[in-house]
């Protein structure tokens, strides 16, 4: 599907990497987290470099539902139930500081980005849940009220209404933050080793480089990451991937009507195949399950 964003706005395109280039700071990818950064830091004085493997703002940014708001679902009764009140004020000071930071940027720089302030809502069925994270919010500072209803034209027992969010488009935003900055286009980054980035058009030595292309490189990642639980689930995917593509694993595809998949750890496997044992009895997986 095509990005209705991308349709309406065509952010100026850069060169690849030249040659050898030395910098103060590398940002590698330029989607809305890396220009932002690299634009933060250039404006405080800082040389800065930025890297992106196809276009700008050619990944997430462009498919993003373009809202700039502090509310993310159901989270805040959450947060203060499992993290404390301290932790979420945190994360909600944090989410409220960047609508005014977008504000006030696009403001100062008279970006012609479509910026316009709107509620958000979010809406259920159940009444009590949405009254406990409305009163949540609000105590962290969020200007958050229950409504019984909204504009959506749906059915509902009530919403949570966010007052003074926002709402802009992506891409000119974008092209305007970008317009300033040294990006080289289509220079994918092939490996990090200490302060020296290698692409395929040559390599970039930085003092300090910041990782904003949605995943990191597998071989940094190994080597700075502690272990863990989440290193492992990032490392199974790429592991499993090599394995198949050696041909030393092979993959069952089962027909249900579940809509998820997942690699078991070798410690869970007799419990695994126990569970799964069941659901055949049940009729929920087909037989023979494990060939």
């Amino acid at each position: 599907m095509k990005s209705i964003w991308s349709q309406s706005c065509q952010i100026r395109a850069r060169q690849s990497l030249p040659q050898d280039r030395k910098s103060e700071v590398a940002v590698i990818g330029a989607g809305m987290a890396g220009v932002l950064i690299a634009h933060a830091l250039q404006q405080a004085g800082h040389q800065v470099i930025v890297l992106e493997a196809d276009r700008i703002g050619s990944g997430q940014t462009r498919n993003t539902t373009a809202k700039i708001t502090s509310q993310h679902g159901m989270i805040y009764d959450k947060l203060i139930g499992t993290l404390g009140k301290d932790r979420a004020m945190q994360y909600a000071t944090a989410n409220e500081t960047a609508i005014r930071a977008y504000r006030d940027l696009i403001t100062a720089q008279g970006i012609d980005c479509d910026f316009e302030e709107q509620d958000a809502y979010v809406y259920g069925s159940n009444e009590k849940l949405l009254r406990a994270e409305a009163g949540a919010a609000a105590r962290l500072g969020i200007p958050a009220t229950f409504v019984r209803t909204s504009p959506l034209p749906v059915p509902m027992a009530g919403a949570v209404r966010f007052a003074h969010q926002a709402q802009f488009h992506p891409l000119k935003f974008l092209s305007a933050v970008s317009e300033e900055l040294t990006i080289y286009e289509h220079t994918p980054v092939r490996s990090v080793d200490g302060d020296l980035i290698v692409t395929e058009h040559g390599t970039v030595q930085a003092e300090h480089i910041v990782f904003a292309c949605h995943y990191p490189f597998i071989n940094f990642f190994l080597k700075n990451i502690p272990e863990g639980d989440l290193k492992a689930e990032y490392l199974l995917p790429i592991i499993m991937e090599g394995l198949l593509k050696e041909n030393k694993a092979t993959v069952s595809v089962l027909e249900t009507h579940d809509k998820w998949f997942g690699i078991t750890y070798a410690a869970d496997k007799d419990k695994v195949i126990e569970e799964f044992k069941k659901l055949v009895g049940q009729g929920v997986y087909p037989s023979p399950l494990n060939s």
